[in-house]
């Protein structure tokens, strides 16, 4: 299998009566995490939706195929995921980016 690259955003907190507060469409996205292979984006967000884009045939990342996935291999995903965005060593990431 490719090796596995985690990609994290965790957006500001902010409260909705803030001034502050990035307005919608505003290039701030919502908290995720992802891997990025050299032929697949997988990504969650903190709110439960979920991309996969293949990129030997769309590397603009144009068209979200994740609702065309299998259960099985979304939570082979998930799994992968979650073992890359909860490993706290050298080694554990390690064997976290290559499963």
């Amino acid at each position: 299998m490719a090796d596995r690259e985690p990609v994290e955003h965790h957006g500001p907190v902010v409260r909705p009566d803030d001034p502050d507060r990035p307005e919608p469409g505003g290039g701030n996205p919502p908290d995720y995490a992802a891997i990025r292979t050299h032929t697949f984006t997988y990504v969650e967000y903190h709110d439960g939706s979920r991309e996969y884009y293949d990129l030997l045939h769309d590397r603009d990342q144009m068209h979200n195929l994740a609702s065309s996935l299998s259960a099985v291999r979304l939570r082979e995903l998930h799994t992968q995921l979650t073992h890359l965005t909860s490993c706290h060593s050298g080694a554990s990431c390690w064997t976290a980016g290559h499963v």
